[in-house]
C-alpha cells in the first residue's frame, strides 16, 4: 500500500542548528496518528513540512508516492490543512472566514453560504455564524478552523496542541469533532502533542520525537510504552 506521507533522508535546518533528522518515516493514510515528544523535539517544525508550508533543508517528501518539488507545493497544499495551536482567523465574521476557502476556488455567494453554514452546524457553531471571529473562544476557534478546512476540502488535517488553550469541555467537543470526522469522512490525522492522555485517548498509532529524531513508533498506550 502507496503511504500518505513517505519520508526519506529528511533534514531541517535554522541557520546551524538542526531541527529535525528523519532518515525513513512512512505515515499511512486514514488513521489518526498522535506525533508525541517534548516542547523542543521537532513536532512543530515536521507538522510545517507536512503541511507544505515549509520545505526541507535536505531530503525527499512524498505524498500518495509522488515526489513534492517546490513547484509542486501548492498543490498538494490545497488537500492538507494545518491548524495551530491557535488558529487564524481573518477580520470578519465566522462565516466569512468559514466561506473564505471556497470564494477562492469561485463558487458563488448562495452556495458557498449554504455550504459554509453546514458545515458550521457540523461543529456545533451554526448560532454564532455572524459572530466576529476575533472574539470566539479557544476552543470556539479550534472547531471554527476544522470548519473552515472541510469547506477547504481537506483530505489530511495537521493538529498542533488541538486542546492545550481550552477548557475541559471544549477539550472533549474537539475529541469527538475529530473522531467524528476521521470515522464518517475517512480523514486522516495527525495530531502534535505532549499530552499522552489525549493522544491515548484520540490516536490510533503514535511516533514519539525526541531532539528532532524518530525515537519509536507503535499502537502501544503511550502512557507505558513512550521511549521518554
Amino acid at each position: 500500500m502507496t503511504p500518505l506521507y513517505g519520508l526519506r533522508g529528511l533534514k531541517k535546518r535554522f541557520d546551524t542548528r538542526q531541527a529535525l533528522d528523519i532518515p525513513e518515516l512512512d505515515l499511512q493514510g486514514e488513521v489518526i496518528y498522535g506525533l508525541l515528544g517534548p516542547n523542543g523535539s521537532g513536532k512543530t517544525t515536521l507538522l510545517r513540512l507536512l503541511s507544505f508550508m515549509d520545505a526541507p533543508t535536505e531530503g525527499e517528501i512524498r505524498f500518495r508516492g509522488e515526489p513534492v518539488a517546490p513547484e509542486t507545493m501548492a498543490r498538494h497544499r490545497a488537500k492538507v490543512v494545518w491548524v495551530p495551536q491557535s488558529p487564524v482567523m481573518f477580520t470578519g465574521s465566522l462565516l466569512y472566514n468559514v466561506a473564505y476557502p471556497m470564494a477562492i476556488k469561485g463558487i458563488g455567494k448562495a452556495p458557498r453560504r449554504e455550504r459554509a453554514m453546514e458545515l458550521l452546524a457540523k461543529v456545533g457553531l451554526e448560532k454564532l455564524a455572524n459572530w466576529p471571529a476575533a472574539k470566539l473562544s479557544g476552543g470556539e476557534a479550534q472547531r471554527g478552523s476544522i470548519a473552515r478546512a472541510l469547506a477547504a476540502g481537506a483530505e489530511v488535517i495537521l493538529f498542533d496542541e488541538p486542546t492545550a488553550s481550552v477548557d475541559y469541555h471544549a477539550r472533549e467537543d474537539i475529541i469527538t469533532l475529530i473522531r467524528e470526522l476521521h470515522g464518517e469522512r475517512g480523514i486522516s490525522v495527525i495530531i502534535a502533542t505532549h499530552d499522552f492522555f489525549l493522544a491515548r485517548e484520540l490516536c490510533e498509532q503514535y511516533v514519539y520525537l525526541f531532539d528532532g529524531r524518530v525515537a519509536a513508533i507503535g499502537t502501544d498506550d503511550p502512557l507505558r510504552s513512550a521511549p521518554f
